[in-house]
């Protein structure tokens, strides 16, 4: 979504074999390209906020002109205003959080910020992959509680593209 605003035109499943992308092994049928495999339960299928710190991915944003930048929650004192200061700077944020505090599941995901609501303290996502709806809305305090380590040991945060 992030190059499409950009006004690239990608095919997603090259670009998740690019950037060196796991799936399942259950489905693996689903792909065209032959891409690495792990069972399910292993915490590499998908895409996790330290690929993003990989030469790997900031080489394939490159070819785009883009920049990538990765924010453990532990390193912003005040949330809201690096959402603002980032959406401001039309800078793309994408937010990982773990799901188990929203609905229960026990996994990790990824979704761009689509607007703020200083005031009411709250955010709006845009969510394409979700089996869910695809635009919703979370208060910032729960979202943050949604980037601790407690749940998986890994600590989540911010991807700011620009």
């Amino acid at each position: 979504m992030i190059l499409f605003r950009r006004g690239f035109k990608v095919n997603q499943e090259r670009l998740a074999y690019n950037i060196g992308t796991f799936v399942d092994v259950k489905d693996r049928k689903h792909y065209s390209l032959k891409f690495k495999t792990a069972h399910t339960g292993d915490s590499r299928i998908g895409i996790m906020l330290k690929d993003f710190e990989k030469p790997r991915m900031k080489s394939v944003l490159k070819k785009y002109g883009l920049r990538v930048k990765v924010y453990r929650v532990n390193q912003i004192n005040n949330v809201p205003k690096f959402l603002e200061t980032n959406i401001r700077k039309n800078k793309d944020t994408i937010i990982n959080f773990w799901w188990k505090p929203i609905d229960g599941t026990d996994w990790g995901h990824h979704v761009l910020l689509s607007k703020l609501d200083t005031k009411k303290r709250k955010i709006s996502v845009c969510d394409p992959g979700s089996k869910k709806d695809k635009f919703w809305t979370i208060k910032i305090d729960k979202l943050v509680k949604c980037m601790s380590k407690e749940f998986d040991g890994n600590e989540r945060g911010f991807v700011v593209i620009s």
